[in-house]
C-alpha cells in the first residue's frame, strides 16, 4: 500500500500502476512495465539507450524517477516452495482469495495487515510467526484479536515453517510437526 499519491489517503502499488497505464492509453507512449532499468547511456544522436535485463530500448528524453528501489517481488526461500502451486511475497487484492485457504506467514505489520484483510475479503486464513508475538498498527492488532477470539483466524506462534509441500505447509509447533492445507502461501 502506497500512502503519499497526491490526492489519495492510500492505494496498492498494483492498483496505481494500472490507472496509470489506463491513462497512458490513449497517448503514443512506448510503455514498458515489468522491466528494471539497469542502464542508461546517450546513443551518440542526442537520445538514449536504457538497458534492462532483457533489453535495450532507445528514448529521445528520459525522466528519472528514484524512489526507494523497484517494486519486484521477492524471491521466497523456503524449502519446497517449487512444489507448491502458489507461493507468494506480495499480497495482490485481497479479494481475488475469497473461498480460498490462506496460509500467511511472518509477523511484521505487513503480514499481520494482510491475514485480516484476507479473512475479511473471505478467505480461510492460517497466520503464523516464529515469535509468539504479532506487528502492526493498534487497529489491526484489535482485528485480529478479535478474530482470534472469534476463533476466525488459526494463529499458530511461535511456530517454525519446516518445509512447503503441494498441499500447503509442514510446521512445528511446541516442538510437534504440523501439517497445515492452505491453497495460497503469503510469505
Amino acid at each position: 500500500v502506497i500512502y503519499d499519491v497526491p490526492g489519495v489517503p492510500q492505494v496498492r502499488a498494483a492498483e496505481l500502476v494500472a490507472a496509470l497505464c489506463a491513462q497512458l492509453g490513449p497517448l503514443d507512449v512506448d510503455l514498458r512495465t515489468g522491466e528494471v532499468a539497469r542502464t542508461l547511456e546517450p546513443d551518440g544522436t542526442g537520445g538514449w539507450v536504457i538497458g534492462t535485463a532483457g533489453a535495450r530500448h532507445r528514448a529521445r528524453a528520459v525522466i528519472l524517477a528514484a524512489g526507494m528501489g523497484a517494486l519486484l517481488p521477492r524471491e521466497v526461500r523456503v524449502p519446497g516452495a517449487d512444489t507448491h502451486p502458489d507461493v507468494r511475497a506480495d499480497l495482490p487484492d485481497p479479494a481475488g482469495f475469497a473461498g480460498r485457504r490462506v496460509l500467511v506467514v511472518g509477523g511484521v505489520p505487513q503480514a499481520t495487515r494482510a491475514a485480516v484483510e484476507l479473512l475479511e475479503a473471505g478467505a480461510t486464513v492460517t497466520l503464523t510467526h516464529r515469535r509468539a508475538g504479532f506487528r502492526g498498527d493498534p487497529l489491526t492488532l484489535a482485528r485480529l484479536e478479535t478474530a482470534r477470539q472469534a476463533s476466525q483466524m488459526r494463529l499458530l506462534a511461535p511456530a517454525v515453517l519446516s518445509r512447503l509441500t503441494p498441499q500447503g505447509a509442514e510446521l512445528v509447533v511446541e516442538g510437534a510437526p504440523l501439517a497445515v492445507r492452505a491453497d495460497t502461501v503469503l510469505i
